[in-house]
Formats: structure tokens, C-alpha cells, sequence
């Protein structure tokens, strides 16, 4: 039964956040200048076109996120699972898994991206699914994405996908 964050995990949330809101903005703005390396690949994607695509994407989720009170922050113990919303609910609540606790603060598979992952599902945000998770599966819908324009929606809808263009540009 999810219930509200103690004052450890909220300052726990609240470094994520800032991390998350930090690491989004950064890569925004590499995406504005035409940096396209990461957005190639983790997304399939490197026309200046495109890179403008994913920052608006992103900055969709930075401002969903910097609008989600605390008190919509919610701990679940005793699962095995970093965090989990539901993308219809308004306002925008996550729930945080015993995972979200232990993983650091930056890096692949991070506490920041995975409120980047979670944001992303949210259906006024990017509707974002799970077709994939982590780097290899990731890597794979890339791989098919570039022989096929179905697999380049499916990476595009991956939330794990935009979190691994965040990660692995801050």
C-alpha cells in the first residue's frame, strides 16, 4: 500500500528532481545546437529536425516534472521496482519502489532517470510505453529502427529510450 515519503526518502526525491530537471535542461539545450550524436544513438534520430522534436519532447517532460508537488510522491515498501505511474491520473502522482532508493542519483538507470521515465508516460506528456527496457533491449528497437519507419515509432514511444538520451548526455 503506496504511502507518503519519510523526510529521508523526500530529500532522497527531491536531489533526484533537481538532478533530473538539471540533466533535462542540459540536454535540451545539446539538442538545440545540433548535437546529434546521443539523439543517433538512442533514438535513431540526428536531423536538425528531429533534434528539435526530441528537446520539445523533453522540455514537455522537464515542465511536468517541475510540476509535480511532493505531496504526489508516493513510497511503496517491500516491492522490487523503481517507481510506477498511472498515465491517465491528473494530477501526476509517482509512486517510488525500494529500487528508486538504492541506485544513485546519475548514470544508466539512475534515480533522475527514472523520473524521466515515469514523467514520460504520463498521456498529456509523451504517452510513452515500456517496449523495451534497459541498454541492450534499448539498443536492439535502434538497430531495427533503422531499417523500418514502425520500429522508429516504437522506439520513439519507449520511455526507456528517452531516458537513456538524458543519461547518456548529462
Amino acid at each position: 500500500m503506496p504511502r507518503k515519503l519519510n523526510p529521508i526518502e523526500q530529500r532522497t526525491f527531491r536531489a533526484a528532481r533537481y538532478a533530473a530537471l538539471r540533466s533535462l535542461q542540459y540536454t535540451i539545450a545539446q539538442l538545440r545546437n545540433g548535437h546529434a550524436g546521443v539523439a543517433q544513438r538512442w533514438m535513431a534520430l540526428d536531423h536538425p529536425e528531429d533534434l528539435n522534436f526530441l528537446a520539445d519532447g523533453l522540455q514537455r517532460i522537464f515542465d511536468a516534472l517541475q510540476a509535480i508537488h511532493q505531496d504526489r510522491i508516493f513510497c511503496e515498501p517491500g516491492v522490487n521496482w523503481y517507481a510506477e505511474v498511472n498515465p491517465n491520473q491528473t494530477p501526476h502522482a509517482i509512486t517510488l519502489g525500494e529500487r528508486f532508493f538504492t541506485t544513485s542519483t546519475y548514470g544508466t538507470d539512475s534515480r533522475a532517470g527514472t523520473l524521466i521515465h515515469e514523467t514520460s508516460h504520463f498521456r498529456n506528456v509523451l504517452r510513452t510505453n515500456d517496449h523495451a527496457y534497459g541498454v541492450e533491449q534499448c539498443l536492439e528497437l535502434v538497430e531495427q529502427a533503422e531499417q523500418s519507419d514502425d520500429n522508429l515509432r516504437k522506439v520513439i514511444k519507449n520511455a526507456d529510450n528517452w531516458e537513456y538520451l538524458v543519461e547518456h548526455s548529462y
